[in-house]
């Protein structure tokens, strides 16, 4: 809809996929953050890692 709309508005498809590209790059950037914030919420401390590598199970 946006991409017909900014083709509309300035005749030419280039700023529709501009715009079409910064959303993706956007998408990925904010796919990136919300990866990080998520991981460093599960990272187990290392004495529990070991023992989840040896096969150790916790009590």
């Amino acid at each position: 809809f946006v991409i017909g709309a900014l083709k509309e508005y300035t005749g030419n498809l280039a700023s529709g996929l501009y715009f079409l590209s910064c959303v993706m790059v956007f998408g990925l950037v904010l796919t990136g953050v919300v990866y990080r914030l998520l991981e460093r919420k599960h990272v187990l401390p290392v004495d529990q890692f070991v023992a989840s590598a040896r096969g150790a199970t916790r009590t």
